[in-house]
């Protein structure tokens, strides 16, 4: 059973877009390190910055590499410009819960999420995690 909030998500993808896989790509890990050092260039070292998503399985994909920086939700707004001033405006931005950002790194498109970590859709994703 979907949340309200989760359905309304669902709800927005699209029907007809096609989602194309790529092999793994060996040099995730380096670019994952390059924008990790970018972020923390920006906000700071004392924030956690996780690799997630296919890429940090070393499993084929959509050829992007996830990353999230949990954190307050205070947080999020005191960090938002900061990162603004590397990455440009956000994406998306769902107050309370998480601010995405867009990079791109030899072609591969790194989707940033500055994340509330007391929402109940982070702390849903560390239990799936923890459980797989």
């Amino acid at each position: 059973m979907l949340t309200p909030s989760q359905q309304k998500w669902v709800d927005h993808l699209s029907d007809t877009n096609k989602v194309e896989i790529f092999p793994f790509d060996p040099k995730s890990n380096g670019k994952f390190e390059e924008i990790k050092f970018q972020i923390q260039s920006a906000i700071g070292t004392e924030f956690e910055i996780l690799h997630r998503g296919a890429s940090s399985l070393g499993i084929s994909g959509q050829k992007e590499i996830d990353v999230y920086i949990p954190i307050s939700p205070e947080k999020i707004e005191e960090l938002t410009p900061k990162m603004e001033a590397v990455f440009g405006k956000p994406k998306s931005v769902y107050p309370l819960e998480r601010t995405k950002f867009l990079a791109k790194i030899d072609g591969t498109t790194i989707e940033i999420m500055l994340t509330n970590q007391d929402h109940q859709s982070w702390i849903d994703g560390e239990i799936f995690k923890r459980k797989s």
